[in-house]
């Protein structure tokens, strides 16, 4: 079964990257971090192509460096990790619909 890449399913998929990325900066294992952050941004440049996300350019670019800011030695935002996984779960929940 092939599972057709739309916007939504990415969001998702990127929700989860970012969600295994707190993690493992949570556990101080800084590779797998890094690794997860590659996938992350494989996965914004796969959003920022779809021509129905065109309009919302400036959100996934801010979006970008929120994750970004994650692995900052000095971050520039004050979002927390739960916060920023939060956001995602609308995304996740709608994924398959």
């Amino acid at each position: 079964m092939s599972v057709v890449r739309t916007p939504r399913f990415l969001i998702a998929n990127l929700g989860s990257e970012v969600s295994r990325l707190l993690d493992w900066k949570e556990k101080g294992d800084r590779e797998n971090a890094e690794k997860c952050l590659v996938r992350a941004h494989v996965i914004l440049k796969q959003l920022s192509s779809a021509p129905e996300m065109k309009a919302r350019g400036a959100e996934l670019s801010l979006l970008e460096d929120v994750i970004d800011d994650t692995v900052r030695e000095s971050p520039k935002y004050e979002i927390r990790g739960d916060a920023l996984k939060e956001y995602f779960y609308p995304f996740a929940s709608r994924a398959f619909l």
